[in-house]
């Protein structure tokens, strides 16, 4: 059945037997083995198109061209040893000469017979020009392939001839032309653009050369002068022009500088001077405070606060070493014990108040209409005719004090209003004390069975002015030994009897520190206690000095022309 199937196929595709293999099919009597070549070599034709197998179909003698393609498969054969030798010889340059093929059995047949063509030619120069041609192709190959370099630059130098000529003028030789000024003027130019069309415009450029040079000559003395300058003052230019290095300095930077040097040499002077200081600063380790103000990093206006901060941290590290409890101080939990602290005071000083009160209210008489409650009562009721003062405290005085045991008088209203010894208090208080003489004072003193003389001794005393006029001062008491009438204050009198004394320190009246600073330094000898002011001096507060012009005030005489 198989043989069947098989010769029906034979039979039904006669006619593209006869068309495909021509003379060699004869159907089902064909011979195998030609007919199994031709296909062979028509499946070599593929990617080449159809017109090779239609070309080979319209020949007539189909067994001549297979007997060429033999042919130029044997001299193939011969000639692959010889092109793989060519290939190798080439050695790097075989890349170079074939470019389009990346090994020998890349190479396509025109390719080859172009370069070989070439280095045949070549060689056959080589041979003639050189006296030791190179003996490997490799090397022949390298020398053609500079050869032609050297013809293509040649060609480009002859198409720039014009323009050669018209940039570098009489240097331009072409071949001959000095390659390493020419490139040296090439460089300048692409580094100097904005100077190009100002340098194309001089005629005579070799002036300008001589000049520039002459320039050059000069300013190297000058740089090293200044050099010198510099490292004599112990100073650089990057400290004096801002980080600038001296070739880029200007020079009317230098000369607005040097010339100012030499219209102020007393400046100089102080330069030297903060030199020296630097310099005793750096020993005594403050060397990088000095730098960070010589090269701009500390401002001058910051110094002193930042060298506060410095010293007073230095000064707290030193306490912590010594005193290691310091660095465990919490200032928030001290501020929270400040605050309780004073929460707590004022919570005592209310209920001291009020137990002041309370006392006060069971020492209060009871109401009544006789006795000095009632005197009082009755005085408080009438509108005309009152009893007057002293005997209102002599009848009711009791009543009075018991009501109100606290009274403020004046020395001359406690002599007018007091009887001697019909009344007493606990404690006598005199503010001022200063200006309050004895004789005044001793008649409160009298009535009270303790005493506090608040004043200040190194304020002025009370004045005699008006003693002296009415003559009540006795001024020939020729009387051993101070007595109590010379001492000018009940204050002082205080003081001579030995009295004991307690200073009070705090000062909290000046609304700026600067208002008791003198003081306190002249008369208290620094024991005053004195707040800081939050304001600065130039908010408008405090003590400051303001000359006045005119005349002045001397030896505590007036004159109106005084002023």
């Amino acid at each position: 059945m198989k043989a069947q199937a098989a010769l029906a196929t034979v039979r039904a595709g006669d006619s593209f037997g006869r068309s495909a293999f021509g003379a060699d099919w004869r159907g089902e009597r064909s011979a195998s083995a030609p007919l199994a070549a031709i296909v062979a070599w028509m499946r070599t034709l593929r990617g080449l198109g159809s017109e090779p197998r239609i070309i080979a179909g319209k020949l007539a003698q189909r067994s001549e061209v297979a007997r060429w393609a033999d042919n130029l498969r044997s001299r193939l054969a011969a000639l692959r040893p010889a092109l793989s030798d060519f290939w190798t010889s080439l050695g790097p340059r075989a890349n170079d000469a074939f470019a389009d093929a990346a090994s020998d059995d890349r190479i396509s047949i025109d390719r080859l017979l172009e370069r070989a063509s070439i280095l045949v030619d070549g060689s056959r120069v080589i041979e003639e020009v050189l006296v030791n041609p190179p003996e490997t192709l490799s090397e022949r190959f390298r020398l053609l392939k500079a050869v032609q370099t050297w013809q293509k630059l040649g060609h480009e130098l002859e198409a720039i001839d014009t323009l050669g000529q018209e940039a570098f003028g009489n240097v331009w030789q072409r071949e001959r032309s000095d390659w390493l000024a020419l490139a040296r003027a090439a460089d300048w130019i692409s580094k100097n653009t904005e100077l190009r069309h100002l340098a194309a415009r001089i005629g005579d450029r070799g002036a300008v050369d001589k000049d520039a040079k002459k320039i050059v000559a000069e300013i190297s003395p000058l740089l090293g002068q200044l050099t010198d300058i510099f490292n004599t003052l112990e100073v650089t230019s990057e400290r004096l022009f801002g980080g600038r290095p001296l070739e880029t300095v200007p020079f009317s930077t230098l000369r607005t500088r040097v010339e100012g040097w030499i219209a102020a040499p007393e400046q100089l002077s102080k330069w030297v001077n903060y030199k020296d200081r630097a310099d005793h600063a750096r020993e005594l380790g403050l060397g990088e405070f000095v730098e960070h103000m010589s090269d701009g990093r500390l401002p001058t206006g910051a110094a002193r606060s930042s060298f506060d901060i410095a010293y007073y941290d230095t000064v707290f590290r030193e306490m912590v070493k010594e005193q290691p409890d310091i660095a465990r101080f919490d200032g928030s939990l001290h501020s929270g014990l400040v605050s309780e602290f004073a929460d707590l005071d004022k919570a005592r000083m209310a209920a001291a108040s009020l137990e002041v009160v309370r006392a006060h209210h069971r020492r209060i008489p009871a109401r009544g209409g006789v006795g000095p409650v009632g005197i009082l009562r009755a005085e408080m009721a009438r509108r005309r005719g009152h009893m007057p003062i002293r005997q209102l405290m002599e009848r009711a005085g009791s009543a009075v004090q018991a009501l109100k045991p606290v009274m403020m008088m004046s020395p001359l209203s406690v002599a007018q209003f007091l009887t001697p010894g019909q009344m007493t208090f606990d404690l006598l208080v005199m503010d001022e004390a200063s200006q309050i003489q004895p004789v005044d004072a001793i008649g409160a003193i009298a009535r009270c069975r303790q005493v506090v003389v608040v004043g200040d001794e190194r304020q002025l005393p009370p004045t005699k002015f008006f003693a002296k006029m009415t003559g009540a001062s006795d001024e020939n008491d020729d009387e051993d030994g101070a007595q109590v009438a010379d001492i000018e204050s009940i204050l002082g009198l205080f003081t001579a009897r030995g009295a004991p004394q307690r200073m009070l320190r705090w000062h909290y009246r000046s609304r700026h520190q600067s208002l008791i600073a003198v003081s306190n330094t002249q008369f208290y000898e620094s024991k005053l206690f004195i707040v800081p002011s939050p304001l600065y001096p130039r908010s408008g507060n405090g003590f400051a000095l303001s000359p006045c012009p005119g005349r002045h005030l001397r030896f505590g005489r007036y004159n109106r022309q005084y002023h």
